[in-house]
């Protein structure tokens, strides 16, 4: 079942939510300077008019800056004069970004550059300590081999060959690619650098089957176009204090992390569901236990969550998967 609010790529709805999350985002900056630091105002409101005429209020290093600021990370001074860099870091990473395409037909800014990475990977590597009860320490990878580029490359073209609806929509959420170095951690995005996905080196040079480092692709890439929707549209009034089982973890998660497994099995489901039908899936094992998955955390959202009518309408949408074995 396709419509706007669906788990389906749909090139709408993304015109929808980027726009959406643009003036969101907008919002929210300027009214937490204002709120804060109301002699600031204009100089913000002058970065924000330069950042949306490039439709780039969603760059990454933006989301870093907004949400050190509303943390109080650093002196609020300073991330005031740090504002007035934003269009230019931006600028730069869009360059990288439109080099890439060349090594990875993909455009996307590769280089793990800026304090927002920084921050990323410290956060993934506390997160992951707490569960794994050790140190976690996660290296950033400063340079891509060609074999990095070449592996990225030939799994983008097969989720292009099998699903160019996913694949075409990957540029407009996906701008940061960041490659690290680490254990326990396979793979991550955060809301706080949002439209970043970060990939561990060894789980992507090292998978047996190219098709899994597709869905690896996939599966990151719907934490941040779900992120993106869900910054601007309400899908459930949960309480973050309520925590469930969920797939793939083995701590309790809030209905937040529920739905976002649900949201993104539901998707490697259709990807290994399409390289079956092409006869390039290469292990149905990965096929059944996403489906195994997805159907575990469909039955949570759907017994606990308090769905808002758009979150009712995107959860009816994902109904097949569980009605048909074969779909």
């Amino acid at each position: 079942m396709k419509t706007l609010y669906s788990w389906m790529p749909d090139d709408a709805a993304t015109e929808r939510d980027q726009h959406k999350l643009r003036k969101r985002t907008a919002e929210a900056i300027r009214a937490l300077v204002h709120r804060t630091a109301p002699t600031y105002a204009s100089v913000v409101n002058g970065i924000l008019h330069e950042l949306r005429a490039t439709a780039q209020v969603c760059h990454p290093d933006v989301f870093h800056w907004y949400f050190q600021f509303k943390n109080e990370a650093l002196h609020r001074e300073d991330l005031l004069k740090q504002v007035k860099g934003l269009p230019k870091l931006v600028r730069q990473s869009h360059q990288r970004a439109a080099r890439s395409q060349r090594d990875l037909g993909f455009v996307v800014d590769t280089a793990p550059i800026g304090a927002g990475v920084a921050s990323a990977l410290q956060r993934g590597a506390e997160y992951a300590a707490r569960l794994a009860s050790e140190p976690i320490h996660l290296k950033p990878v400063e340079t891509w081999t060609p074999e990095m580029k070449q592996r990225i490359k030939e799994a983008l073209s097969l989720i292009s060959s099998v699903w160019p609806e996913a694949y075409d929509e990957l540029p407009h959420f996906v701008q940061k690619f960041v490659v690290y170095r680490g254990h326990a951690v396979i793979g991550f995005t955060d809301f706080r650098y949002h439209g970043s996905i970060f990939f561990k080196h060894e789980w992507l040079m090292h998978r047996e089957h190219l098709d899994e480092v597709a869905e690896d692709l996939v599966h990151e890439a719907a934490h941040v176009r779900l992120n993106a929707l869900m910054g601007t549209t309400p899908l459930f009034r949960n309480d973050d204090s309520e925590i469930y089982s969920s797939p793939l973890r083995r701590d309790l998660r809030s209905m937040y992390g529920v739905f976002h497994q649900m949201y993104v099995l539901r998707r490697v489901i259709e990807l290994y569901r399409r390289l079956q039908a092409r006869g390039l899936l290469c292990r149905r094992a990965n096929l059944d236990a996403s489906r195994g998955g997805f159907e575990e955390a469909f039955k949570v959202v759907k017994e606990n969550a308090d769905l808002t009518m758009l979150g009712r309408t995107m959860l009816k949408s994902m109904q097949p998967c569980t009605a048909s074995r074969t779909a």
